[in-house]
């Protein structure tokens, strides 16, 4: 085609191919089956006609002329198409949330960036038509003299050449175009699945499609700066002196590759980049270093989500939280801030690249390992006399180590054979269940994990929907009464749960309302151990309260420090942190760390009739709305509030009630009208709304497990969880 029409001519057909390959590929995604698969190989076919007709066109115009005698346009026109294989990734992250149905054409994450390369390759049209030299000719090419215009690559008379040497070249050039064009193909299709292996990320999310189309983006624009160099040294560097340069970085990419890891951090992804792009997508550097602590000394780290990091205990004897670490065993931490400490000396090796690692000489363990001796007689008395083991609550601020403290004191009770029960109050980082509930479970020695917290455990959970006890003080209040009963009517039927007592953790909010629900949660659970963390008001304030409490002498108030290992949480990181624990609750524990998520959650649709929503409201009243006589407290200030099934709920995580005992057999059609009873149910499990078909009166939600759904009641709150 280029010997018979310009070279004008042939690319803007090969543009519209590729448009046209582009738009089928739009068509083929929205129809699955044997028609979308046969749609999406024309699709292919059609796009990798077109990358082919347009390297044979660069390469005749590159053939006429050297570097340094190379018309601007056509690096111009080489830039153009690099927007079009290489940003257009990227620039998925704009349209990461777009998800519309537009004349039965679907557009989401994954088919959205395909109609942006359907705009660059207009764009590259509109550009051959308006940019493109008519005069440019063969005349144009170097002259047939060796030495002239540093063309020192120029034959004499190019005729002379062998015909052995002329196919030799051709297939020499052949092959040369079919290894880039893979290389090419590779960078353009493989590039985010790449990203998302070799850091782990989870391809269902949308923040990582984002985090990885961003990725693309920039060494996007970092690739597009080698045209710009191109043009910049074109009149100053040979063209032997390019391909040097290309073979040469194509060379140190590849030689890393093979010393590359199987999780790269994006700091080292990046700096692979810059050795290769746009050739190899995946190389990296990983650091291993032994770190020696003394006596009573721990080694603080900590790990991002993207970058995993790998310990070793080579010598000595070592735990984290409590758990003991086993000689010549590798445990991997994902995404959390440990501490790793040893009563009498340890060696470690540590694999990988932390955010932050070092070891300190001051840490709080000998008073936590005698608070867990105290905790260990009662327990043992307890089971002497038959009566109820230590109650155990932990009060601090927030950013004070309380959620540490209740996992060293449980894992040192579950190593002696104990069985603990765990209590968790803080609605905003929850550890038994997603954010927004409450939970508790009995634990034994089988739950302990240092890679991915409680393990197989069944634990009792109450939605109460929000992550600030201030946004219905009143419905925390009937959960936290609800749980309370639980706990102890559990604890009643098993002595020995019951001699082990529990660990309570709370939230950090310790002033006006929420001390006053502090001080009710020790009376609900009849708590007699309360252990304050790094406050001396709070510490004063609980002497001064809970001795007006009945039977104040069974308490005891226990000040403790604040370990300096805690890190302060600013308000992103914690709302990263709910985010992820309700993807570990679909997906399993660390799941965007992990080349295969452990849980595998479905996808089912339901009519709208099948499910309803509901919201637990507070209908608090001013004195004068009451009737005369009557006060707020004599009446019940929580109402079961139905919801409209509109696309305010899209994105939602909802609970699913466990149903009344005699709606069990029935719990997807009862039509009872009596729903007060929500108001106590615990939740049987929990639900995400994926989507919501208003037209189609349908509605799509993730659930942790195939099988009808425990109830059709669905409680929500205020949080929501963009997957």
């Amino acid at each position: 085609m280029c010997d018979r029409y310009s070279f004008k001519k042939v690319y803007i057909i090969s543009s519209e191919i590729c448009l046209l390959g582009n738009i089928v590929y739009l068509i083929a995604v929205s129809n699955p089956g044997k028609r979308g698969m046969t749609m999406l190989a024309i699709s292919r076919f059609l796009v990798g006609f077109d990358a082919g007709n347009r390297s044979v066109c660069r390469a005749n115009v590159a053939a006429m002329t050297t570097s340094a005698q190379r018309l601007k346009y056509i690096n111009l026109h080489a830039a153009v198409v690099f927007v079009g294989y290489a940003l257009t990734p990227g620039l998925g992250s704009l349209v990461a949330h777009v998800d519309a149905n537009i004349f039965g054409i679907q557009l989401n994450k994954f088919t959205s960036s395909g109609l942006i390369l359907v705009g660059f390759n207009l764009a590259t049209i509109v550009a051959m038509l308006t940019v493109f030299d008519e005069t440019v000719g063969k005349q144009d090419g170097p002259p047939e003299t060796p030495r002239a215009l540093l063309a020192s690559d120029a034959l004499d008379d190019p005729t002379t050449l062998p015909s052995r040497i002329v196919r030799l070249g051709a297939v020499v050039f052949i092959f040369l175009n079919f290894n880039a064009r893979g290389i090419l193909s590779v960078f353009e299709t493989v590039n985010i699945p790449l990203y998302l292996g070799v850091t782990g990320r989870d391809p269902g999310s949308t923040e990582a499609v984002v985090a990885a189309s961003n990725f693309q983006f920039y060494l996007g624009v970092l690739g597009l700066g080698s045209y710009v160099g191109a043009e910049y040294f074109r009149a100053r560097i040979s063209d032997i002196t390019w391909l040097h340069i290309g073979f040469g970085t194509l060379l140190m990419g590849n030689f890393v590759l093979v010393l590359a890891p199987h999780t790269l951090s994006f700091t080292h992804l990046t700096m692979a980049e810059l050795l290769s792009i746009p050739h190899i997508r995946l190389v990296g550097i990983t650091t291993m270093e032994q770190v020696v602590l003394e006596r009573e000394c721990e080694y603080r780290v900590e790990v991002s989500a993207q970058a995993p990091v790998t310990v070793k205990l080579v010598s000595g004897s070592a735990e984290l939280f409590g758990i003991e670490l086993a000689i010549d065993n590798e445990y991997t931490l994902r995404d959390q801030k440990a501490a790793i400490f040893t009563w009498y000396g340890a060696t470690l090796q540590v694999t990988g690249t932390p955010e932050v690692a070092y070891t300190s000489d001051e840490t709080p363990m000998n008073s936590y390992v005698n608070i867990h001796a105290q905790l260990q007689k009662r327990r043992e008395l307890a089971k002497l006399k038959g009566i109820a083991g230590p109650r155990v609550l932990i009060a601090g601020p927030v950013d004070s180590g309380k959620s540490t403290l209740t996992s060293i004191l449980l894992n040192y009770a579950l190593r002696l054979g104990e069985k603990p029960t765990h209590v968790d109050l803080d609605v905003g980082q929850s550890s038994l269940s997603v954010p927004g509930s409450v939970a508790a479970t009995p634990l034994d020695m089988n739950c302990l994990s240092i890679e991915d917290g409680y393990v197989l455990t069944n634990p009792l959970a109450f939605f109460y929907g929000h992550t600030n006890m201030a946004e219905n003080a009143e419905h925390f209040r009937s959960m936290l009464q609800q749980l309370a009963r639980a706990v102890k009517r559990r604890l009643a039927d098993d002595n020995e749960v019951n001699a082990s007592g529990c660990v309570i953790n709370t939230c950090g909010w310790v002033d006006g309302l929420g001390y006053d629900l502090l001080v009710e949660s020790i009376q609900a659970f009849e708590v007699d151990v309360v252990l304050v963390i790094g406050q001396d008001r709070l510490f004063s304030r609980l002497q001064s309260s809970l001795a007006k409490l009945p039977g104040a002498d069974r308490f005891s108030i226990v000040k403790l420090v604040r370990s300096g290992g805690v890190v302060p949480l600013n308000s992103k990181f914690r709302s990263t942190r709910r985010q992820s624990r309700i993807r570990d609750y679909f997906y399993g524990s660390h799941a965007l760390t992990r080349p295969i998520p452990l849980l595998s959650p479905c996808i089912n649709e339901y009519s709208l009739d099948e499910v309803e929503f509901y919201a637990i409201k507070d209908m608090r009243v001013s004195a004068g709305m009451l009737p005369v006589g009557q006060t707020a407290s004599e009446m019940s200030r929580l109402a079961v509030t139905k919801l409209e099934k509109t696309m305010e709920l899209l994105h939602s995580i909802a609970a699913v009630a466990h149903p009344k005992r005699h709606d069990s057999r029935d719990a997807l059609t009862s039509t009872s009208s009596d729903l007060s009873w929500l108001l106590t149910a615990s939740s049987a499990g929990f639900v995400f709304v994926k989507e919501i078909r208003e037209a189609d009166k349908k509605i799509v939600l993730l659930v942790p497990s195939p099988g009808p759904l425990p109830s059709k009641y669905l409680l929500v709150g205020s949080i929501k969880w963009i997957e």
